[in-house]
């Protein structure tokens, strides 16, 4: 892995400037536990690049090892024992589809994002429910409210980057409204 941070430390001060060519880990012949299948080489840009940039950015590198690490969140030790795997479906099953059948294998990213996103939960689409995504703050800010914002750039769960995402839209956000809004609107 390249890093452009400058230093050559083994730490990885900011993922999103390392570039890593996981054809590097591929076995010469075969499989092994010390290198991975070329399946597995395929999988892992598009676990790096996420579904879709619209839909939720990709694990950043850095958070492949250690405890809690990808075996305990995306490959699990076993097929299908993920933590996302085993919190996901459910959700998906009894919440998304009403469903107790509902095989994950079926997802459509095309359809199901936006069923999802739209579904109504006590009038309300499910969207506005569950995506804490709202960049203004304005109201928060009025009430004097000061918000502490902490993510580890190796969360293998939740990827940093829908946090720095989130960051932008609300400095992108908040600047918009003061800049037209400065003697009206704090």
């Amino acid at each position: 892995m390249r890093c452009l941070d400058g230093v050559a430390d083994g730490i990885l001060a900011d993922p999103r400037r390392c570039h890593f060519d996981p054809k590097v880990l591929q076995c010469p012949a075969g499989d092994a536990p010390t290198c991975l299948t070329a399946p597995q080489v395929e999988a892992l840009p598009q676990i790096y690049d996420g579904p879709g940039k619209k839909i939720y950015p990709g694990i950043l590198p850095g958070a492949e090892a250690g405890p809690g690490g990808w075996t305990a969140w995306i490959t699990g030790t076993t097929p299908g024992v993920s933590l996302h795997l085993t919190l996901g479906i459910p959700s998906f099953k009894y919440f998304i589809f009403d469903d107790p059948n509902w095989d994950f294998h079926t997802l459509n990213f095309t359809t199901d994002v936006t069923f999802t996103d739209n579904k109504l939960v006590n009038g309300e689409p499910m969207a506005s429910v569950i995506n804490a995504v709202d960049p203004d703050l304005r109201p928060f800010k009025r009430l004097g409210g000061k918000l502490i914002h902490y993510h580890g750039f190796s969360d293998p769960d939740i990827t940093p980057v829908n946090s720095i995402n989130y960051y932008e839209s609300v400095v992108a956000e908040m600047r918009s409204h003061n800049g037209r809004h400065r003697d009206h609107d704090p």
